[in-house]
């Protein structure tokens, strides 16, 4: 599943959607391997022109990272979303890329993990300035999450996915208040969907 289109344009969508509405300036995949580690994915998304995000991008091909390493090894590995409010304060051995993201301006991160019988991928967002954790934005990741999750479990036709895909977004509608999310978009099977909730 990992390498279908399909699964690269549901996450790319959801990594979109996430820096896009909740203010994330880059956001990034990780995939289990057979050899029990993460692997970067090519999915990936950040806001245009910025090229600092850009090289820290590319510096973090070269990782791969086992269970309790780093940010997504720990989410991985404990199964629990985790906030680190300044990536680059922290020790190598706490935030692997720690020397990075202080050379490239990247402060704030967040990891979650995606599973359905098992984990299918570890998303993880990064903003370039320091903020203690917020629990709208929480709240806004773990809902996309969760419809992401749900749209690669099913494995009928493109309507059906769309449908169940829609009815679990308007459930967080007013879960996700006062925020005002301004545009969902879910890519299924090369068709966009557009919502505008206005409050």
């Amino acid at each position: 599943m990992q390498n279908s289109s399909y699964f690269n344009e549901q996450l790319y969508a959801a990594i979109k959607t996430v820096c896009q509405t909740g203010g994330w300036d880059y956001g990034e995949a990780w995939l289990p391997s057979e050899d029990r580690v993460l692997e970067l994915s090519p999915v990936w998304y950040s806001r245009p022109d910025n090229e600092a995000i850009e090289k820290f991008r590319l510096c973090s091909e070269a990782f791969v990272i086992p269970p309790n390493q780093g940010l997504p090894g720990r989410v991985w590995a404990s199964g629990q979303p985790e906030w680190i409010v300044d990536v680059s304060a922290r020790s190598e051995t706490y935030f692997l890329r720690n020397q990075i993201a202080a050379a490239c301006s990247v402060k704030a991160g967040f990891g979650i993990q995606v599973k359905c019988d098992r984990v299918l991928v570890v998303l993880v967002f990064f903003m370039r300035q320091a903020i203690a954790q917020d629990r709208q934005k929480v709240e806004f990741i773990t809902a996309v999450a969760a419809e992401l999750e749900q749209a690669l479990s099913l494995t009928t036709m493109p309507q059906l996915r769309a449908s169940v895909l829609l009815a679990g977004i308007l459930k967080t509608r007013e879960r996700l208040k006062p925020c005002v999310l301004s545009r969902f978009i879910s890519l299924v099977d090369s068709q966009y969907i557009f919502l505008q909730y206005l409050y």
